[in-house]
């Protein structure tokens, strides 16, 4: 079993979605960022539920209990309660998940993957000594 924390689990998940949705061939590559996706999806929607509950908790409201929105569709919050926001969404973020990774082989890892998403696959589907800083 691995372990991650929730923030790495939701990059990693919106990353690998984004990933799959522009490379579409069957992959050996493309197999396990679907598989572990699926296995820590429900995890990452818990985190994602309980950052939710957080900032409507601690929105702002009018006079009849009524969540401020302002015009870009955000919700408003007093500057402490904007605080502690923060404070808990750090706090979340750092808890971690248990999974079961599935590495695949070095020479299975696209050419073309960006270093950015080597970096957030890592511990996921690719193990981290694997990961190497980009060639100038």
């Amino acid at each position: 079993m691995a372990q991650e924390t929730k923030k790495r689990a939701q990059l990693f998940s919106q990353l690998a979605e984004a990933w799959l949705n522009q490379n579409k061939e069957q992959s050996k590559f493309n197999f396990a960022l679907s598989k572990i996706r699926k296995k820590i999806k429900s995890q990452v929607e818990d985190y994602q539920d309980e950052l939710s509950e957080h900032r409507i908790t601690l929105a702002s409201v009018d006079d009849k209990k009524n969540v401020l929105i302002d015009a870009q569709g955000n919700f408003s919050f007093t500057p402490e309660n904007h605080k502690t926001l923060l404070s808990k969404v750090k706090e979340i973020g750092k808890q971690t998940i248990e999974f079961e990774p599935h590495f695949v082989n070095q020479n299975d890892i696209p050419e073309s993957l960006p270093y950015s998403y080597r970096e957030a696959f890592e511990g996921f589907v690719i193990k981290e000594q694997e990961s190497e800083e980009p060639q100038s």
